[in-house]
Order: structure tokens, then sequence, then C-alpha cells
């Protein structure tokens, strides 16, 4: 969906200043608890074509905090949005710069005017200009006493990160031990376990000051999983433990199952139009 052209009809002194109190007094009554219902009420102001509530939502959005990366890079998207609607270039862009550093991939509705597009361009053009993007990069690193640590390379060219929360635990167990650290250029966690650890599981999450995700490096799902020096020896696949799965004819018919599902699954994401949250002349 692109952004829609239409304006409120216009509105007389008297009448703009009683819609401003019961929407002053409606938003004071739900008092949304996190970003999240926020975010969803500006969503849903900008499909009424509220510009000004769009834009205050989302900034409350951003400044309650504990967003993940994808509703901080949304939040964005419609603090841009809305920004370029009222001309407001520099704000446009400004939030454009960050939406792109949080989700690089980000695409335009190439059927908008110049008008609005012009944020957005100046806004790839800035990072086309720079050497380093904002990122993450997760290793496993041995000092000379054979102590482990998980070590992150924080890259960071607009400043935005206010911590760095790192998620560790030995290849096998249950439990993460999390540390917390001040935002910097490289953060390192020792692992207990020494030459001795075959793998190490591992997630970052890098935050702004408000607590708002803006890097992700795995989750306690699917962690980053790094080598350690104990994977050089011994086997680390599985042992052979009798016929191939392979033989089985109902290993065929679940994969067939799956295959089909996961057709589904790409018309849904891919092919199927998209719907009004995932798009706002800006797709993700």
């Amino acid at each position: 969906m692109c952004p829609l052209a239409v304006r409120p009809a216009a509105r007389t002194p008297t009448a703009f200043f009683l819609a401003t109190l019961l929407s002053a007094s409606a938003a004071a009554a739900q008092q949304p608890a996190n970003g999240r219902a926020l975010l969803q009420q500006a969503e849903e102001a900008y499909l009424q074509v509220d510009i000004e509530a769009t834009e205050q939502l989302a900034q409350r959005a951003i400044e309650v905090g504990h967003n993940t990366v994808e509703d901080t890079a949304r939040i964005y998207a419609l603090l841009g949005w809305a920004a370029a609607l009222q001309q407001h270039d520099d704000a446009a862009r400004d939030a454009f710069v960050k939406m792109l550093a949080i989700k690089p991939d980000s695409r335009m509705d190439s059927s908008l005017g110049p008008r609005l597009q012009s944020p957005f361009l100046e806004a790839r053009g800035f990072w086309a200009a720079q050497a380093q993007r904002l990122g993450a990069e997760v290793s496993l690193s041995e000092d000379s006493d054979d102590e482990l640590a998980v070590s992150a390379a924080i890259s960071d060219p607009l400043g935005m990160a206010g911590s760095v929360v790192v998620r560790t635990r030995p290849a096998g167990q249950r439990d993460f031990r999390e540390t917390r650290h001040p935002a910097s250029r490289r953060v390192r966690v020792p692992v207990a376990g020494g030459s001795e650890l075959r793998y190490v599981d591992a997630v970052v999450v890098v935050l702004d000051e408000r607590g708002n995700e803006i890097i992700r490096v795995g989750t306690d799902v699917a962690p980053q999983r790094l080598r350690g020096p104990g994977a050089t020896t011994g086997p680390t696949g599985p042992t052979d433990s009798g016929p191939s799965i392979f033989s089985s004819p109902w290993f065929w018919v679940i994969s067939g199952a799956v295959l089909v599902g996961a057709a589904v699954t790409i018309y849904a994401l891919f092919l199927a139009p998209p719907d009004h949250r995932a798009v706002f002349g800006v797709s993700f």
C-alpha cells in the first residue's frame, strides 16, 4: 500500500481544539504499556490519514523502548513517512537513515512522487557513501591462558548503540548466562570450559539508549554456534545407530507434506499481496 495523498478536511480552530482534547483524552485513557501497543496505534492512525497522530504515536513508541529489531525499523519507517508527508524533509531523511541502518534491504514504492521519494533516496545515498554499516561480528577467541571468550565487534557509524547484551552457554546445555555491557567497539565475555569446549552458543543483542533492539545476532531458539578448540578432536556428527532414515517410505511422505507447506508459506510471505502492517511505501 502506498502512502495516501489525501489530506484531512480543513478544521475550524474550535473544532481542531476539541478534536485535540478528545484525542489526548483517549490516548491518556488507553496508556499503552509498551512500544508494540503504541506502534499498532501509529499504524492505525496512518491508515486513517492522521499524519500528526502517526508521528506522535511512533515517537512515543521509540521513547517507551524495548522494541524488537523489526518493530524498531517499522517505527522509523512511520516517522519517515509522517515527516515526508508534512514536508519535513530533514526529519524524514534522518528517520530513513536510521531505518536503513537497521534494515538495509528496505525498498520503497517506485510509483511515489519525487517529493516523497527524495528523503528516502537521500538516506540511501548517505549509506552508499559510508565505509561501515551498523552490525556485529561474533567470534570465539582463546587467550594464552586457554581461556575462551565470546567476542562481539560492534560497528555503529551513527552512534545509536547504548548497551550490548551477550548470552552464552556451552553447546548442549539448556541455560544461557547473560551479561550486559555499555556500548563499545568490542565486547568480550569469558566462557567457562577452556580448550575442552567443542562448541559455544551465543546470542548478541545491541540496544539503543531506550532499550530498542537495533542489532540481533542469534536467538535463544537458534543461537550463533561458535566452534571451540575441542571441536578438532573426535567426531562432531551423529554416530551410526541403524538403517538410514532415507530408506523409510514415511520419510518421503512427510518430506512431501513439508514441501507443500513450505510452498504455501512462500506464497503467503512473498507472492500474496502484503498486509498494511508490512508496507508504508517502504517494504522490508
